[in-house]
């Protein structure tokens, strides 16, 4: 590991985009538990840093069975190109989380600087989602909540983020914001505090992998989002690898 180059450079970096990005404000990206298999989502920097074509997909579902319980479907996939500085990805998704529907489409693009034993990638995320919410047949306590007096149809959001990813074979970090723009919901609803904007996200990632034995190994990771007036969330798993095959974890 160059302790070098962490200690100099990357987590002065990373510190330095960590204050660019706020203010921010509620959770309303896409949520993700086993998120250590599909790092691209969030970060477009990851892309490539397999070294071969990488396809994921992922359904997630919350509490079965209660109507307008949260379920996101998700289709990643990224390969580095033949020049290997550079690598691409991309991702499509479906989000439901009660009578809010977001479809999402998004390209990732990575510069890569190598070094002897690890990589320093830069990634830029640009694409769009469609957002639609049912809002006024909601049965809701406040009846003069004005954010439940209007419906949103097929509202285009286009949007672009970055991301920073430093990885070697046993050891990597990261940090993105992978929407930049605070995008409107509603069109023209002066009730409404910031027209119902969007808010930037930012996610800091890291993880180790110590090898027990041949066919056994610890993969510790942890994902920090945050966003202003919001409490942080910290999501930690520990998973141990078996033959190179099997997962085990939580």
């Amino acid at each position: 590991m160059n302790i070098r180059l962490v200690k100099y450079y990357i987590v002065p970096m990373l510190l330095l985009l960590s204050g660019l990005v706020t203010p921010l404000k509620a959770q309303q990206d896409v949520q993700f538990s086993q998120y250590m298999f599909n790092t691209l989502a969030f970060n477009p920097a990851y892309a490539g840093s397999a070294e071969i074509l990488n396809a994921t997909a992922l359904y997630r579902a919350q509490w079965v069975g209660f109507d307008g319980a949260p379920q996101t479907q998700t289709l990643t996939a990224n390969a580095p190109l033949k020049n290997k500085r550079l690598a691409v990805g991309g991702m499509i998704f479906n989000d439901v989380i009660g009578p809010a529907k977001t479809f999402g489409l998004y390209g990732d693009f990575v510069y890569r600087i190598p070094f002897k034993k690890s990589k320093l990638a830069f990634g830029a995320k640009v694409g769009f989602d469609i957002f639609s919410g049912t809002f006024t047949g909601l049965d809701i306590v406040d009846n003069v909540d004005p954010s439940f007096l209007y419906n949103v149809k097929n509202k285009f959001l286009p949007n672009v983020g970055f991301g920073v990813y430093y990885y070697a074979k046993k050891y990597y970090v990261g940090f993105s914001a992978p929407k930049l723009i605070r995008n409107t919901i509603y069109d023209s609803v002066e009730d409404l505090p910031n027209n119902g904007k969007q808010e930037i996200h930012s996610y800091f990632t890291a993880g180790y992998v110590f090898t027990f034995s041949k066919d056994v190994k610890f993969k510790p990771a942890i994902l920090y989002k945050f966003v202003t007036n919001a409490q942080g969330q910290l999501d930690i798993n520990l998973n141990f690898l078996f033959l190179d095959r099997f997962w085990l974890g939580v």
